[in-house]
């Protein structure tokens, strides 16, 4: 690496330092809104959220296309994934309904990304939202976000345990390529995670049959 690249990688994870509060502030309060959507709508599902790691965030930037930008600011305003959530749901039809509700509260900036078969494996299954607090609510606290976005990846649960094994494995630049025979053990995950969700499905259902059935008059 040269002098000129190595300080270009200090200058961008100092300047991330300096404001990674306010990509904290973000996902946090994105992160609010998405737990209260899902009770709301009564959608079973859990939320977490997180700002990039800058070990992570240098990582990124030495092993992508991102690398040929020059500028900071620019730098920083390419990765999306600075301020990040992600919603899991109890089951996979519920990430359309969950999709649609992001896309009715927020202002979002572009399309919703289906992730599904789009990474090394045919199982990865993700959407991913790219969005921004509305300008009413860029007010007090969160007065300083109108230049920040945050992805939020909506995927079932078990969707979610494959997509990090996959991504572990096969998706960061630390890893390399993968070997055939771990190719076939994520296709076996796979292929167990689909079951799963549907038999999820199938136990949700039998649970609210049950309750109806309990709750209906002699």
């Amino acid at each position: 690496m040269t002098d000129e690249r190595s300080r270009y990688l200090k200058d961008v994870e100092a300047s991330y330092r300096a404001q990674r509060d306010r990509y904290e502030k973000m996902a946090r309060e994105v992160a609010r809104i998405c737990g209260d959507l899902l009770g709301q709508h009564a959608i079973r599902g859990n939320v977490q959220w997180r700002a990039k790691a800058p070990d992570r965030l240098l990582a990124k930037i030495q092993h992508s296309r991102f690398e040929s930008i020059s500028g900071v600011n620019e730098m920083l305003a390419r990765i999306g994934d600075l301020s990040a959530a992600r919603i899991t749901t109890y089951v996979e039809t519920d990430r359309e309904k969950v999709v649609a509700r992001l896309k009715d509260y927020f202002e979002l900036v572009g399309e919703p990304d289906i992730k599904d078969g789009k990474s090394k494996s045919k199982f990865y299954r993700a959407t991913h939202v790219q969005l921004k607090l509305r300008p009413h609510e860029l007010v007090g606290q969160f007065d300083n976000l109108a230049d920040v976005s945050c992805e939020v990846q909506v995927c079932s649960m078990l969707a979610h345990v494959y997509n990090e094994i996959e991504h572990d494995l096969g998706y960061k630049p630390f890893s390399g390529d993968l070997a055939k025979a771990e190719v076939e053990a994520l296709d076996a995950i796979g292929n167990i995670v689909s079951a799963g969700d549907t038999l999820i499905v199938h136990a949700i259902q039998r649970v609210e049959e049950r309750n109806r059935n309990e709750n209906d008059p002699f």
